[in-house]
């Protein structure tokens, strides 16, 4: 579990009445990450004060949580972020692992033996996964990935990545699947996507076929599920 509030959790804050003095105080905490409930707790008490942390805690902490089954920690993400930056000033690499048509082609490119080295004990593939997606993204959002799936297509009714397209990548009988679908739904959303939420969810598919039953005491925490919900909730928000 992490804590961040974005520019999207100070929306949903405005949609749910939170007054504009308090959120204006949450605004100069966006931008950084806690990794424990209590510090996000102690940091709403430095910034708003004791008693709208006590009134409005709920609501923020409902909002600000992010779910990681496998980059909880902060570090892992800053190390993704890092890699992904890294192509700011090296658009060759950037480039070559665009071109990759399979994770197998992605092994053989330097940039992914880079990205290794911070993660030196995941599935080689999984890594090789990330790579290739995370190159294909532009701009990275704070938008859950499976939840900007379903976000709305321009007032049409209708989810960016359509619902069958969504339950074929969930679907995905191997890691060539899932890259392909995954490159696919990147395209679709104009190559804007949130990177942690990605590789998160692909280490995460990736650990569940290597450990069928790891997660099957916790149906709610399945690779499957996590994605599903954050999709679906997107959707009822504009097809009630």
């Amino acid at each position: 579990m992490a804590y961040e509030i974005t520019e999207a959790s100070l929306d949903i804050f405005k949609q749910k009445k939170i007054p504009s003095e308090v959120i204006k105080l949450l605004r100069k905490l966006s931008g950084q990450d806690f990794d424990k409930e209590s510090e996000i707790i102690d940091a709403l008490k430095q910034s708003i004060g004791e008693d709208k942390t006590k009134q409005y805690k709920k609501i923020i902490l409902s909002c600000i949580r992010k779910n990681y089954a496998v980059l909880y920690k902060k570090l892992s993400r800053t190390h993704i972020n890092t890699w992904h930056k890294a192509f700011e000033d090296n658009l060759g690499e950037q480039a070559r692992l665009r071109r990759c048509a399979s994770p197998e082609e992605v092994l053989l490119q330097p940039s992914f033996h880079r990205l290794q080295q911070y993660f030196p004990y995941e599935n080689a593939l999984a890594l090789a996964v990330i790579a290739g997606l995370l190159a294909q993204i532009k701009t990275s959002t704070a938008y859950p990935f499976a939840q900007q799936l379903g976000q709305e297509k321009d007032h049409s009714g209708k989810a960016i990545f359509s619902e069958l397209r969504f339950q074929q990548l969930l679907a995905s009988r191997d890691i060539n699947e899932l890259y392909e679908h995954c490159r696919r739904a990147i395209m679709q959303l104009n190559r804007t996507a949130n990177i942690y939420s990605l590789a998160d969810g692909i280490l995460h598919w990736s650990q569940e076929q290597q450990d069928n039953n790891q997660f099957n005491q916790r149906p709610e925490q399945r690779f499957k599920f996590t994605w599903a919900k954050a999709y679906f909730n997107e959707v009822l928000t504009y097809s009630k």
